[in-house]
C-alpha cells in the first residue's frame, strides 16, 4: 500500500504530478500491485491507472492528480489512528496536528469543507455535519482536467 501520511506531507506517493504513465506504472509495480488501465476520455487524452485502490489520472499523457477514497483504498492509517469514511473532520485535523502535517480548512463551491495539506492534498468532507472524510486529492490545473 502507499504511504498516505507522506502523500498528505509531499503530495506524491513516489510519482509526481506531472510524471508519465511509464513512471507511475513503475511506481505501483515495485509496490507490488496489479496495475489496472481505464480509459476516461479517449478523445481528449484522459485515462486512469489504478493500484491499490489509488487512483492516478492522466491528461496529455502527464499524471494529473493522485486519489486516496476510502470506498476503493479501505481504511487508511495515518499516526496510528484509522481514517476512513467515519472520520469526522475535527478527529482528522487532530490526527494531523498529532503527526505534524500542517493544514488548513476552507469550504469548497459545492460547499464541501476542504483541509489542504502542507503537500498542497486537498481532502473533502461532507457538506453538511457530522463533515465525515470522503477523499484525499492531489492534483494540479490543466485544461484537460476541467
Amino acid at each position: 500500500m502507499f504511504d498516505f501520511a507522506g502523500f498528505l506531507t509531499t503530495g506524491d506517493v513516489g510519482a509526481a504530478l506531472g510524471s508519465s504513465e511509464a513512471e507511475v506504472r513503475g511506481v505501483v509495480a515495485a509496490a507490488g500491485l496489479t496495475v489496472m488501465r481505464q480509459e476516461i476520455d479517449a478523445g481528449q487524452g484522459r485515462f486512469g491507472i489504478f493500484g491499490g485502490g489509488v487512483e492516478f489520472l492522466f491528461g496529455d499523457s502527464k499524471l494529473m492528480c493522485v486519489q486516496f477514497e476510502t470506498d476503493r483504498t479501505g481504511p487508511l492509517e495515518l499516526a496510528g489512528s484509522r481514517v476512513d469514511a467515519d472520520t469526522g473532520l475535527e478527529e482528522f485535523t487532530e490526527i494531523l496536528d498529532q503527526s505534524g502535517i500542517n493544514w488548513s480548512v476552507d469550504r469548497s463551491s459545492a460547499g464541501e469543507l476542504v483541509v489542504t495539506t502542507a503537500g498542497s492534498v486537498r481532502c473533502y468532507f461532507t457538506a453538511e455535519e457530522p463533515y465525515r472524510f470522503a477523499t484525499a486529492i492531489a492534483a494540479i490545473a490543466s485544461p484537460t482536467m476541467d
